[in-house]
């Protein structure tokens, strides 16, 4: 029974405030009264603070329960889910008279004939909440456009508790237009899709050709190198460096115009290397950080001397300039990211360790049960290969995207016996050095088995490619490849976890158990000096010593008293 009665005439602040509501409310069976005050006690034990100093604001707690993953919580998704909708039924029942409203509208005879239209459930899913939001709202189908969509997110941003409205909004658009591109509903209005912040930059192909041409000249002389020439490197660069020169520049270019500067004067790379100019780059970067220098702000402006000392051929006290500036923005950074530490103290719990250790296998079991394996299985066969061969030998994702069974595996018996053997060479890593690697059993049974029986699901032509693209033109890219890798881990274990993020859980863990045994990590990883392992870790380390000082001496103080006795 969904019954909203006055019982007050403000906002409740906090949880506590909600709770109260509950508890007073008229018309409640005792069984739905316990059942909100159950999910409220929950979402306290979840969040760890009491009732009373938790906000009602959505915004916070959409955030903070969207952060909460029903296995890190030790609970089903469909426990997670219910407390949602508990949570959910007593903001309603507390909210003022003003705000209350019934439970669910029903579509209007309009809108439920526009989903029906519709040719595949998962379309009608996307659309169905704007279709009862227009429905409560006496908004007709023909009548939604901009206005509607945004009226639709501060609804969602004001009662949702699940999703982000901003991402439901800009899938609700995506299948909107789509439906009329197809057809479907051609009288429609388009609505405009978003524009994320973090695609700010502008296209090369709209500044001035010259500007183009200029850039890549400079690219191909960083590709192929004259020995012998006073300009660019020594040796040539690898193709995904001079990708992320080319996309430097193009930001950089971008960051000028967003100062003020029109793009049809930035004619050449020399506009870059202007000091004035430069300094704006800068600043402009460092206005967007919230007026900190970003840590990836001297990468760019080291590419953007470089262009000036060799390609330019700029000189004197304009190039001194230049790399003053540079040297403002430099960071001095000594070992592992505060945001990497932290995320490796998520295996400071052994769970959490084991959950990773097991996901590989798991994703196997669960695929290998159905009797016909989807395109989607079979790409959960990949992402599993893809964490299982980074826990057997952790490598940079690009070297992971571009394994080869033909270049890189050598493999050796017959049946379930077969053993693989990856190797890379120094000329295809980022450090030059190889990597040579004898992968266990289970890690070579795992890759045949993805091999010869999913392979052909996740692209029709594979090619050599491990992991091939759905088109089958190439390789996948490092950067999907990493966010499949990223967004299957999270959704199945509620870690988070990225590519890179293997490369330090491989020496955290060896070093948990085997203290100060740095060459050892050293070579796992690949790094060229023992110093830049040492840098990594030994802020970690220092960490377990305390730990094992208070399991020691603390954890136990009984002994102080025997000592004193005697």
């Amino acid at each position: 029974m969904n019954q909203h009665v006055t019982l007050q005439t403000a906002e409740p602040r906090t949880l506590a405030d909600v709770r109260l509501a509950v508890e007073i409310a008229p018309g409640l069976s005792p069984i739905r009264r316990r059942d909100l005050l159950s999910s409220l006690s929950t979402a306290e034990r979840w969040l760890n603070r009491p009732l009373g100093d938790i906000p009602t604001e959505m915004v916070f707690l959409r955030q903070a329960l969207g952060d909460l993953h029903h296995v890190q919580l030790g609970v089903t998704r469909k426990r997670r889910d219910n407390v949602l909708s508990g949570l959910k039924a007593a903001f309603a029942l507390a909210a003022p008279p003003e705000r209350k409203t019934r439970h669910r509208a029903e579509r209007t005879p309009e809108w439920q004939q526009r989903l029906a239209s519709l040719p595949d459930e998962w379309n009608r899913h996307r659309l169905a909440g704007l279709a009862t939001f227009c429905s409560a709202e006496g908004i007709s189908s023909d009548d939604v456009d901009d206005t509607v969509l945004e009226r639709y997110r501060v609804h969602l941003s004001a009662t949702n508790l699940r999703k982000d409205p901003d991402a439901v909004c800009k899938l609700t658009i995506y299948t909107w237009n789509r439906s009329i591109d197809d057809g479907i509903v051609p009288a429609a209005q388009r609505l405009t899709v978003p524009r994320s912040d973090k695609h700010w930059t502008i296209p090369l192909a709209e500044f001035p050709e010259s500007f183009q041409e200029d850039l890549g000249a400079w690219l191909d002389c960083l590709a192929h190198v004259d020995r012998f020439s006073s300009k660019g490197p020594t040796r040539a660069l690898r193709s995904i460096s001079i990708e992320n020169i080319r996309v430097a520049i193009r930001r950089a270019a971008s960051a000028l115009v967003m100062m003020g500067e029109p793009r049809e004067t930035i004619t050449s790379l020399a506009c870059l290397t202007d000091p004035a100019q430069f300094k704006s780059i800068l600043q402009f970067f460092i206005n967007r950080n919230d007026g900190e220098v970003p840590t990836s702000l001297y990468g760019l402006a080291s590419k953007i001397v470089a262009i000036a000392r060799h390609h330019v051929g700029l000189i004197g006290e304009p190039l001194e300039e230049l790399m003053l500036y540079s040297s403002r923005v430099k960071i001095s950074r000594s070992g592992m990211t505060e945001k990497n530490k932290a995320r490796l103290g998520q295996f400071e719990d052994p769970k959490n360790v084991a959950r990773l250790l097991r996901l590989p296998l798991e994703i196997e079991e669960r695929v290998k049960a159905k009797p016909a394996p989807s395109s989607w299985d079979a790409l959960d066969m990949m992402i599993a290969v893809a964490v299982e061969i980074l826990l057997a030998c952790p490598m940079r994702v690009s070297n992971l995207a571009s394994l080869d069974l033909q270049r890189h595996f050598t493999w050796r018996g017959q049946g379930n016996p077969r053993r693989a053997t990856l190797t890379i060479p120094g000329a295809e890593t980022k450090n030059g050095v190889a990597i040579e690697c004898d992968l266990p059993r289970e890690t070579s049974r795992l890759i045949w088995s993805y091999v010869t029986r999913y392979r052909h699901l996740v692209s029709a032509a594979p090619g050599d490619w491990l992991f091939p693209n759905r088109s089958g033109t190439g390789q996948r890219r490092p950067g999907a490849l990493s966010n499949h890798i990223f967004r299957t881990i999270h959704r199945e274990t509620g870690l988070t976890v990225n590519a890179h993020l293997f490369r330090h859980l491989a020496g955290m863990l060896y070093l948990m158990r085997r203290p100060g045994h740095y060459e050892t990590v050293r070579q796992i990883l690949g790094h060229r000096s023992v110093n830049t392992t040492t840098a990594f870790y030994t802020g970690l380390e220092s960490k377990w010593a305390i730990r094992h000082y208070d399991e020691t001496i603390l954890a136990d103080r009984g002994w102080v008293l025997d000592f004193e006795e005697k």
